[in-house]
């Protein structure tokens, strides 16, 4: 049987896991345009000029969700001493966050064949294939953006179990809230494609935010909650 001890441990190692497969996945993906939306010709000749490093990408993409899901659980079981009712909103946040990703790779993986054909082909062939790429752009950007939600809920609930409990040093609290905050302005995108920058800004300071609690979980775990 797992000790509380053995669980903190465990949630503080998958959560820094999380934060490293997301960070290489960035890093190595060969994609250059913001959005699939408004440049889907731009994504498809990225995709085709360096098809390892997007499946590489993808990959790490996919491993960083997959570990999300007993993540969410660990973090519960960790915190909900603490705060039962924001650990199982955040967990929630985690886990949709998951679901929806693990969605989006599976439409990436697609990519592709598209990109493979699209390269080859000419003339009607080449708009044909085009269609296509939008019409996956379509379910794409609506699932990222809807992932982003899900994390910014989740870090925003957890930041501020944090803040409000003690369970681990209030100032991390800190950054899960600013990161909840900033996080969904993932969406003004749809609206101007340079605004997507605030999104990421969100994902950076939730990745900082994953690195802190994740650290400390391993090294010393949560405070006693109080009575």
């Amino acid at each position: 049987m797992l000790t509380k001890r053995k669980i903190e441990y465990l949630a503080g190692g998958l959560f820094l896991a999380l934060v490293a497969t997301v960070v290489v996945s960035i890093a190595i993906n060969p994609i250059s345009s913001n959005t699939f939306r408004d440049d889907p010709t731009g994504v498809l000749a990225d995709i085709a000029e360096d098809r390892g490093r997007f499946i590489t990408s993808t990959i790490f993409d996919l491993a960083s969700n997959l570990i999300a899901i007993p993540l969410a659980a660990l973090l519960y079981l960790t915190f909900r001493s603490h705060d039962r009712t924001l650990a199982l909103i955040g967990s929630f946040g985690f886990f949709a966050s998951a679901v929806l990703l693990l969605t989006s790779d599976m439409i990436m993986v697609s990519l592709t064949t598209l990109a493979r054909d699209y390269a080859a082909a000419t003339g009607p062939q080449a708009d044909s294939i085009l269609s296509s790429a939008r019409a996956v752009g379509l379910m794409l950007d609506p699932a990222v953006a809807m992932g982003a939600v899900g994390i910014a809920l989740g870090v925003f609930s957890y930041g501020l179990l944090v803040i409000k409990t003690g369970a681990l040093p209030r100032w991390m609290g800190a950054f899960g809230v600013l990161a909840g905050i900033v996080g969904p302005f993932f969406w003004l995108h749809f609206i101007e494609n340079d605004l997507i920058a605030i999104g990421f800004v969100g994902l950076i300071i939730s990745l900082f935010f994953g690195l802190l609690v994740g650290g400390r979980l391993v090294m010393r775990g949560t405070n006693e909650p109080a009575e």
